[in-house]
């Protein structure tokens, strides 16, 4: 049985990942320029927006629809829990292109994460068991 990866929410991940890639894009100069003052701003508007993300998460994530796949659930928290892990090992400091590079590798994790809390799995339409859901 082959399955298909689509989103819970498609526009929701597009804004999701609309916001991660224009924060990435203002974190490189505050790194690079040594602005402590406005990284610590910024730093203190992240943590807002990842409360903000975990709260829109919770309230329109369709529990029961991730719990009807139990290997698929397990996989994204051991997934989730090996993307912060990897988060805590990129350092952002010394030359602009090693600021790039590791805040770009932070990005992909960072979607990786996103991708691990919103997508799911399911059979394509039309094949026997989308029948059978059907029926």
């Amino acid at each position: 049985m082959l399955l298909r990866l689509t989103t819970i929410d498609r526009r929701l991940f597009i804004r999701k990942l609309t916001i991660l890639f224009v924060g990435t894009v203002l974190f490189i100069p505050l790194v690079y320029f040594k602005y402590h003052g406005l990284a610590m701003v910024y730093i203190g508007a992240l943590l807002a927006l990842h409360c903000f993300i975990f709260y829109v998460y919770f309230m329109r994530t369709p529990w029961r629809r991730l719990l009807e796949d139990k290997a698929g659930f397990a996989i994204r928290i051991v997934a989730i829990i090996f993307f912060i892990y990897l988060l805590t090992l990129i350092r952002y400091e010394g030359s602009l292109a090693t600021i790039i590079i590791n805040t770009s590798l932070a990005l992909v994790i960072h979607v990786g994460i996103l991708a691990g809390l919103m997508v799911i799995r399911e059979a394509p339409k039309g094949s026997p068991s989308s029948h059978e859901e059907n029926n």
